[in-house]
């Protein structure tokens, strides 16, 4: 993407997200293909991010690719983040804030009180991305009061599934001001493997003759990891071939500890964090999702795109992968109906299995291919800012 102009007449749009994660993955292109298209109209986009992204590689690439990228104070506080956001809305006559990930929700909210005088005061729009329960206890309940009956009054918001759409307005949120645009994945991320099947499987040190089994564990108990182990611990005992690969960090490490003292057994993979997860969809049989619950499931998103089966939990955010073809759904938390989602997949006769794949590689791309979901969020800033844009 070519450096943008610096023209202070043309909308500005600030997205100020509460991501650092090793790798940008489909957030950040999603971030980049929202800057393109705003660009293809003229108008310009900043990213900013916490302090500690600084240091993450996709961040140097982005202000190396000519992205406007700013980064928080390593100081965290709700007033500090609102004065940062502040002082870019005064300096750059900012049209409108876009927070990710809820650590910037109030401070947006409160950097519109910050503004410097005669500048005009941004519009914002909350980006709600994760599924996180929570016990309704009188103080969540008085939170839940503050944040979207009164400083929602004045917010738009864009959910990432119907279910969390639901969820928000029944906290007290104006269901006119929400609208559920699910996420999107960049296709090219998942196309074409960088290492052939036969590498992975020698690199992990599995036999050729197994099947893998891929699940994403960066929050175990979330992600559902001790119901993927216990599923496979089942087929393993009943002969099937298979090797579980989870991906995670420490906290997979630790839990899966707990779980299985000891030496891990022969049938589990605990793998690193990876940027190329093209090569691990295209060497699994079957992508598990095991997830109690979950905002909108990039994973299994991309493991459609790559052609790789999913077996899924029935859970209310995963509710848009009923269309997909093939997809074979268990009930949340049940390791034995997950064993039998995964047998009947890999019973699959080869002809079948194709054919699912490629009819699941189109539904991906017409329904959340990252283009077209940046032309979704182009489309709330349009109707935001057209009547500030005529004035």
């Amino acid at each position: 993407m070519p450096a943008q102009e610096h023209n202070l007449r043309s909308p500005l749009i600030v997205h100020a997200a509460s991501y650092s994660a090793p790798y940008g993955g489909n957030f950040v292109a999603s971030l980049k293909a929202s800057a393109a298209a705003c660009l293809d109209i003229g108008w310009r986009t900043m990213l900013v991010f916490p302090a500690e992204a600084a240091q993450r590689d996709w961040a140097a690439q982005l202000s190396a690719d000519g992205f406007n990228v700013c980064f928080f104070p390593a100081k965290k506080s709700a007033l500090n983040d609102a004065r940062t956001l502040a002082d870019l809305v005064s300096r750059e006559d900012t049209s409108l804030i876009h927070t990710h990930f809820t650590r910037f929700d109030v401070p947006a909210y409160l950097a519109r009180y910050f503004v410097k005088g005669g500048m005009r005061k941004p519009k914002i729009v909350w980006h709600l991305h994760s599924d996180f329960p929570i016990r309704m206890t009188p103080v969540r309940r008085l939170k839940n009061l503050l944040k979207f009956r009164l400083m929602g009054a004045s917010i738009r918001m864009v959910a990432v599934s119907e279910h969390l759409r639901r969820q928000t307005i029944d906290t007290g949120f104006d269901a006119i001001n929400i609208k559920t645009i699910p996420n999107a994945i960049d296709f090219q991320r998942v196309l074409v493997p960088a290492q052939s099947r036969a590498y992975v499987f020698c690199d992990l040190h599995i036999p050729t003759a197994k099947r893998l089994l891929l699940l994403f564990g960066w929050s175990p108990h979330i992600k559902g990891v001790d119901i993927a182990i216990d599923a496979v611990a089942s087929l393993v005992r009943d002969g099937e071939p298979v090797v579980l690969g989870i991906v995670g960090t420490k906290e997979l490490r630790e839990f899966v500890g707990r779980r299985l003292p000891g030496e891990p057994p022969p049938w589990l993979r605990l793998l690193p964090p990876t940027d190329k997860v093209a090569d691990l969809f295209h060497a699994a049989s079957v992508f598990v999702s095991a997830s109690r619950n979950e905002g909108f499931s990039y994973s299994v998103c991309e493991a459609m795109a790559a052609g790789t089966p999913v077996a899924l939990s029935d859970i209310p955010a995963m509710a848009w992968a009923q269309a997909a073809p093939g997809a074979a759904f268990f009930p949340p938390g049940d390791a034995v109906s997950l064993s039998q989602r995964i047998r009947m997949i890999l019973s699959r006769a080869p002809g079948e299995s194709q054919a699912l794949a490629d009819q699941c590689r189109r539904f991906v791309k017409e329904h959340h291919d990252v283009r077209i979901w940046a032309s979704k969020i182009l489309g709330v800033y349009q109707q935001l800012l057209n009547d500030k844009i005529a004035a």
